[in-house]
């Protein structure tokens, strides 16, 4: 029986197969439904380090309470288990949370319907535009010596989308926004080729959906 991250795995990579409104609509029922269970394995989790921590504080003390040289023939190999198990929990919840980010980042950026496609297409394609002469403008500074440690440029990036009208695509302007801020005309123009691949991206799985 396949776990709940496996579950999730495997949903997600179903998304690249949507092609229409009705199977955005069963798609994102389903991505729902995971990230509530997702969600409810997060506070089994947490419960589970809470129990794991009052055993460990009990095996401590229990520990402490030895004599020299009872410590010396003690093993803490059960002190150890439960931390490994602790630590096991810890990197469940940051993969259950990991999952549920891309999950709800993937509904937010599929399109209900075709006004809302029509909408996000409009700005995706001029996005892409303003995308490419801003790393036109970039190359130009990096080429003509004029590279500081601080981008010049990242004001402008940081606009990409922060007058949209759609919420998937204000989604991604804070997500530019977040990774522009204090970096490098290289790392700048990193960011932009990279953004411009993901625009590139939308535009044909929208135009996809569409048909």
């Amino acid at each position: 029986m396949k776990n709940i991250l496996e579950s999730a795995k495997e949903l997600h990579g179903k998304f690249i197969e949507i092609n229409s409104f009705e199977m955005v609509a069963i798609w994102d029922s389903e991505a729902k439904k995971l990230i509530e269970e997702l969600q409810k394995s997060i506070l089994e989790s947490n419960e589970n380090i809470n129990k794991l921590n009052r055993k460990h504080d009990l095996l401590e003390k229990k520990y402490d309470e030895l004599s020299f040289f009872q410590k010396m023939f003690s093993s803490k190999d059960e002190i150890e288990g439960v931390l490994k198990k602790i630590s096991i929990e810890k990197n469940n919840i940051k993969e259950y949370k990991n999952c549920i980010e891309v999950l709800e980042e993937s509904i937010e950026f599929t399109p209900d319907d075709k006004k809302e496609a029509d909408l996000m297409l409009k700005e995706l394609k001029l996005a892409k535009k303003e995308l490419i002469t801003l790393k036109k403008e970039i190359i130009s500074r990096i080429k003509s010596n004029k590279n500081h440690s601080i981008s010049e440029n990242s004001n402008l990036t940081t606009q990409i989308f922060a007058n949209s009208k759609s919420k998937p695509l204000l989604k991604m302007h804070e997500r530019i926004k977040k990774e522009s801020s204090d970096v490098s005309q290289e790392e700048e123009k990193a960011i932009i080729e990279k953004q411009i691949i993901v625009v590139e991206k939308m535009i044909h799985w929208i135009e996809r959906i569409k048909i």
